[in-house]
């Protein structure tokens, strides 16, 4: 009967430590946490090719990159692989670039007729950029995406898989992110 007092206390406590462990959507919370703040210098560097030295553009995308809302949602864990559903609300950044490609090629192409330098040329994209960053800023988090990010267990800690940081990328830069991958690819053949 000791030996049952002993081991009683024992179980509760290896079934109340076990229920502390770390779980899939603990750790997409703290990996969502690390991501935003790791964001600026790993996904929009001072020197990108979207703002260069637009030093107010720089600061408005930084805010609104970094101003995104995310709900995790729906667990599932099968062994020692899980998925956790996370729901990203971000401005569509992409939307406005695509919008900022369409309007400079047109007003481009009449600057060109009329004898505008490559300069002009590259201020007028930057000024178009400025303007659909501001247009879509007051439109709000328009973009919503909700992606499966994917966990492996690693002894006792889940650990998001390295291609969700991508997928993450794309949706609280509003599809920018994969717009850019997309030219930049089409743009080197």
């Amino acid at each position: 009967m000791k030996i049952g007092k002993r081991i009683i206390p024992l179980l509760v406590l290896c079934i109340f430590l076990s229920g502390c462990a770390a779980t899939p959507t603990k750790s997409v919370n703290h990996y969502l946490k690390e991501f935003r703040t790791n964001l600026q210098t790993t996904f929009l560097p001072e020197d990108s090719d979207l703002v260069q030295n637009h030093k107010e553009l720089s600061d408005r995308l930084k805010e609104l990159i970094e101003d995104f809302d995310c709900t995790v949602g729906k667990e599932t864990i099968n062994g020692n692989s899980a998925e956790v559903e996370v729901t990203i609300q971000a401005y569509a950044l992409g939307e406005a670039f695509e919008e900022t490609i369409r309007e400079y090629l047109t007003q481009a192409m009449a600057a060109i007729i009329s004898g505008e330098t490559d300069q002009d040329l590259s201020t007028l994209m930057y000024e178009i950029w400025e303007e659909k960053t501001l247009e879509y800023k007051e439109k709000g988090k328009t973009f919503s995406e909700t992606l499966t990010l994917k966990l492996t267990k690693n002894e006792k800690k889940w650990a998001v898989e390295d291609d969700s940081a991508v997928e993450l990328a794309n949706a609280v830069t509003g599809n920018l992110w994969t717009l850019m991958q997309t030219y930049a690819d089409a743009f080197q053949q």
